[in-house]
């Protein structure tokens, strides 16, 4: 009985050629190891089945093509022939299915797609924006004369992802809010503290950090053990600042005696080093600024006696900026930069 393609050639079943699935769907084999298997299965038909004279199925000649066959194979030479080529074909057959029976390798799941940034696109625009630069580590001068600090790294973070441009000045603390009111600017940072009266006349963004105000007194200070204690000492603060207003009612309340206010916290805490007062009422955050840039000068006497948020500024109709400010404020806060800035600057920053 015949056997291979001439034998499936019956009435109702059509050969396939060899690129045929396991489960005798058609497959992805490549089409030169079709060629191949289609190339052994003519050669094995040439050899098994074209008659010669003489010898009924013959060997081909090799050099049929180009010349006579001019001698003749033994009989047992001609079974050994056939029998090479039988295995031959079989070992094709056999390593090609095993190819085309191979599952294809697992892929790796594809990556989650990033969620694309829900921020609002100010358009390139350029903010203008004012700080006061001598409130460490927030913001300062550094030894090239540059602004830099919490507030600045935070503000420029926002703007990579408003798609907005910065032009950031240093502006006295007594005339920042004035100058944004007016339209000097269009947002102030400068670890501004969100009190109710404030937002009566400006706009504010969600706090960016929660604050607590403290008693700054100099590292051999002993009678101070916090703010209990100022009954009958003198303090220092910051014009125009929520200290400066709890200073002035624990005055008023007698429980503090002086109160001396200053352009700045700089010259706040040069007049406590320089035992002009006893004390300064600042935020913790501060506070932790100043004793890095007077090493074993400084401490804080007792606990925050207070909580309060800082917040960016904006002027009361600007809701586009205020959008955009509190949309990359909670994508900051969320993918953990807000942390990395506050490790940056408040643990691990030491003044140069």
């Amino acid at each position: 009985m015949m056997s291979g393609p001439a034998a499936d050639r019956r009435p109702g079943r059509r050969w396939e050629s060899p690129g045929v699935s396991c489960d005798g769907s058609r497959s992805s084999l490549p089409s030169s190891l079709v060629a191949v298997l289609e190339l052994f299965r003519g050669a094995r038909g040439a050899s098994l089945s074209t008659p010669r004279p003489g010898l009924g199925r013959g060997v081909p000649c090799p050099l049929e093509k180009h010349s006579r066959c001019s001698h003749r194979l033994p009989g047992r030479w001609i079974g050994m022939v056939r029998r090479r080529w039988l295995v031959a074909t079989v070992l094709v057959v056999v390593a090609l299915i095993a190819v085309g029976c191979q599952r294809p390798q697992a892929q790796q799941p594809a990556a989650p797609a990033k969620p694309a940034s829900q921020v609002p696109d100010l358009g390139g625009r350029t903010i203008h924006v004012a700080t006061d630069a001598t409130y460490p580590p927030f913001e300062m001068l550094d030894a090239s004369k540059t602004i830099v600090g919490y507030d600045i790294d935070l503000i420029n973070d926002i703007c990579q992802l408003a798609n907005c441009k910065l032009e950031i000045k240093s502006t006295a603390w007594d005339g920042i809010f004035p100058a944004l009111q007016k339209g000097d600017y269009d947002t102030v940072i400068s670890g501004v503290t969100i009190t109710p009266e404030r937002a009566k006349t400006m706009g504010f963004t969600d706090a960016y950090m929660e604050v607590g105000q403290v008693v700054l007194v100099r590292e051999d200070e002993t009678r101070i053990n916090g703010v209990d204690d100022l009954a009958d000492k003198s303090v220092a603060v910051q014009r125009g600042t929520t200290n400066a207003e709890a200073a002035t009612n624990f005055q008023k309340q007698k429980k503090v005696k002086t109160v001396k206010q200053f352009p700045t916290f700089d010259l706040a805490v040069k007049a406590l080093l320089n035992k002009d007062v006893d004390a300064v009422i600042i935020d913790n955050t501060a506070a932790s600024g100043y004793m890095g840039t007077n090493p074993d000068k400084l401490k804080v006497a007792g606990e925050k006696f207070t909580s309060e948020g800082l917040g960016i500024v904006v002027r009361k109709d600007a809701n586009d900026l205020q959008a955009a400010f509190n949309a990359a404020l909670k994508e900051l806060k969320e993918n953990g930069t807000l942390e990395n800035l506050y490790q940056k600057w408040f643990v691990e920053w030491k003044p140069s």
